[in-house]
Order: structure tokens, then C-alpha cells, then sequence
């Protein structure tokens, strides 16, 4: 969380580091299964890598040393390729459990 209190942080962390498997058996989404809809793909955006940085950034500060590597991946993080505007993360962390 950037500019955050530490609270927010804490939360944050808590939040990520928790694993809930759903006991009906069926997947969860966080905020609602998605809405169909068009797929909007645009121009490269040279303000996409900067954007990924801010993000990992406040992963980073909420995960410390937990976080083994924050990567920006898809396709906002290939130079120059048009993509839909969303910046995607991909998070490892350590094993909470050890």
C-alpha cells in the first residue's frame, strides 16, 4: 500500500499471505465472477512499465522479504506490442508455513 499507514499495510500483507479454499468446492472471485465484455486492446503505452514499478513497489513494501520476486508480465511488458491496458503481476512469495 503506498502512502499507507502501517495498519493498511498489515492488513494488506495479512490479506495476501491468507489462503482460503472455498468449502463448496467451487472457485471464488474476488468481487464477483467477471462481466462479460469486449476486449479492448491498445496502442503500447510507454507509461506501462512505470505503472508495474508503483504496483510492485507496494507489494514489495507490504511483503518485505516474503516477496521472492515481483514480475511484470503479459502483455504490457513487452515493448511496443499493442495489449489491453491492464498491468499484470506475477508474485512469489515464501512458503508462509516455513
Amino acid at each position: 500500500m503506498m502512502g499507507g499507514s502501517a495498519e493498511a499495510t498489515q492488513r494488506w500483507r495479512d490479506a495476501v499471505m491468507a489462503h482460503h479454499d472455498p468449502a463448496d468446492g467451487r472457485l471464488e472471485w474476488v468481487g464477483g465472477a467477471p462481466v462479460p465484455a469486449p476486449v479492448r486492446v491498445v496502442a503500447y503505452d510507454d507509461a506501462w512499465p512505470g505503472q508495474f514499478e508503483s504496483v510492485a513497489a507496494g507489494i514489495r513494501a507490504a511483503l518485505g522479504g516474503a516477496a521472492i520476486a515481483v514480475d511484470h508480465v503479459g502483455s504490457t511488458s513487452v515493448p511496443g506490442l499493442p495489449a489491453k491496458p491492464v498491468i499484470d503481476v506475477d508474485l512469489t512469495i515464501a512458503d508462509p508455513g516455513g
